[in-house]
């Protein structure tokens, strides 16, 4: 999938925010806006009618299930890299400690996200994001180290294992923005 960097940073904000936490009512809103329900429609048919006949008891279970459960689809990288599991994501978390020192930002800075592990694909996604918007160039080197090694599998997990047509949306668009692993940044040593 090819999209101008403005219009990648904003997929990956949206599917950074899915990772992060429940749906709530903004989220909710912005789901439901045509162009974003539209996609993920297409990427998941059923979506836009889950969207229209919104439970936010079921959405929660689902969320639980998914991403806070063991048995889920764990939204860090650490878990779907070999090497990086023994590390706890050791590797990643450099390369986004590098970014951030970059982008003279520190964790502090990004509401939401910054207390996350540094191999959380929602701490990644918004990474991605803001160096995206700054420098397109470094912005795709980001993603290549960081994201494209293991968020395909990720989303083709997700997809493969949800129960909602909105989580299994977000698993192909994951999917498609990375459809084949990458080799990992460098080792941590």
């Amino acid at each position: 999938m090819q999209l101008p960097a403005t219009e990648l940073a904003l997929v990956y904000r949206l599917c950074g925010r899915l990772l992060l936490r429940e749906v709530d009512a903004p989220a909710l809103e912005l789901l439901r806006q045509p162009p974003v329900r539209a996609t993920l429609e297409r990427a998941a048919p059923g979506a836009a009618a889950a969207l229209d006949a919104w439970d936010d008891e079921a959405q929660r279970e689902e969320f639980t299930r998914l991403f806070l459960l063991p048995e889920g689809v764990s939204p860090r990288a650490s878990a779907w890299l070999p090497r990086e599991r023994d590390t706890l994501g050791a590797g990643v978390a450099r390369v986004s400690e590098a970014l951030l020192a970059e982008l003279g930002r520190s964790p502090d800075q990004l509401p939401g996200v910054g207390r996350l592990p540094r191999d959380h694909g929602a701490l990644l996604l918004e990474l991605a994001a803001l160096a995206l918007e700054r420098d397109p160039r470094r912005g795709a080197s980001f993603v290549k180290e960081s994201l494209a090694p293991w968020l395909g599998v990720c989303g083709r997990e997700l997809e493969r294992t949800s129960r909602s047509p909105l989580y299994r949306a977000l698993g192909v668009l994951l999917a498609t923005l990375h459809p084949r692993p990458l080799p990992l940044c460098p080792e941590a040593s």
